[in-house]
């Protein structure tokens, strides 16, 4: 799989961009990349980044964030490829509002499974967005 790595200077320092056709498939702060690289290769097997050829949007999208643009994100095509769980997990943060907050719990509960609470945070932990 080939995918394409740029990156974006944020306040909070150097932010990494992985997209895949462009579909954003991880972002991960710089000093990271062993567990970004560690991801990937979970999730897609044999990979490789490559020079685009053109940037895609995504640093533009991370800098007007910054900007307080906090939904300058809605609408972003996303790649995320986990367990039926996680992925019903990042369906979930992804439908939290910007600037709200929601407990593990009450993540379970919304995906209609009550008990897991703390797989719901293992889920999180493992968000590749």
């Amino acid at each position: 799989m080939e995918l394409v790595r740029e990156s974006v200077d944020t306040p909070l320092g150097k932010v990494l961009l992985v997209t895949s056709q462009e579909k954003l498939c991880s972002l991960d702060f710089e000093g990271f990349e062993e567990r970004l690289n560690r991801l990937l290769a979970k999730r897609f097997g044999v990979y490789r980044f490559v020079i685009g050829t053109k940037p895609t949007e995504m640093p533009g999208r991370v800098a007007a964030y910054f900007a307080g643009d906090l939904n300058a994100f809605s609408g972003v095509p996303l790649l995320m490829q986990g367990s039926p769980f996680q992925e019903r997990v990042w369906r979930a943060l992804g439908a939290i509002a910007p600037g709200a907050t929601s407990s593990y719990k009450d993540i379970a509960i919304s995906i209609h499974a009550p008990k897991s609470a703390r797989a719901v945070g293992g889920a999180n932990g493992l968000n590749p967005i």
